[in-house]
């Protein structure tokens, strides 16, 4: 299996499951594809996470994530594939750190001047969250429905002519 594993990263193909579920349920979803086939190519191994992703065809989701993939698409431009890097390494980083709580009971950075230190003052750490964060919003289901809650309870809710500031958290969206 770590064969095969190995042969697919070297040669950047998408499993065969993969493509078949693509094929079957994004075929009405073309930026979703676009995106999902981006990711895969980057890291093959997380097929498996897209595809349960897919696993319920008739998903709700599907039309507001298929929005959401073209502005990622949109915002990524040519530099695509180092979004794809950096979503990679964001989960990566989000794996590490629940390792980290979940063997000592605790978060990593327990302080806001910690975190002003090792995080929001690093330019190139913020550049390469933002992005992968972006990417999740459209590949990740709970991302997905946050944003539909947002559209469809919050904002429905605003009265015409209201005042409010929203404080974005920088990816674009």
């Amino acid at each position: 299996m770590q064969k095969t594993s190995e042969s697919l990263k070297s040669k950047k193909i998408l499993p065969l499951e993969y493509r078949i579920k693509v094929n079957k349920v994004l075929a009405d979803y073309p930026n979703m594809e676009r995106l999902f086939a981006a990711v895969v190519k980057e890291w093959p191994e997380h097929g498996e996470f897209l595809n349960q992703r897919l696993s319920r065809p008739d998903d709700a989701t599907f039309p507001l994530s298929e929005k959401i993939a073209e502005l990622v698409l949109q915002l990524s431009a040519d530099e695509l594939p180092n979004y794809c890097k950096d979503y990679r390494w964001m989960c990566g980083m989000f794996i590490n750190e629940d390792l980290h709580f979940r063997r000592k009971g605790s978060y990593r950075v327990t302080s806001s001047a910690e975190a002003e230190r090792e995080v929001y003052s690093r330019p190139d750490f913020m550049s390469r969250y933002l992005r992968g964060i972006l990417l999740s919003q459209a590949l990740w289901i709970n991302q997905t429905n946050a944003f539909q809650f947002y559209l469809d309870e919050f904002l429905s809710r605003i009265e015409p002519g209201s005042n409010l500031l929203e404080i974005g958290p920088g990816h674009g969206l």
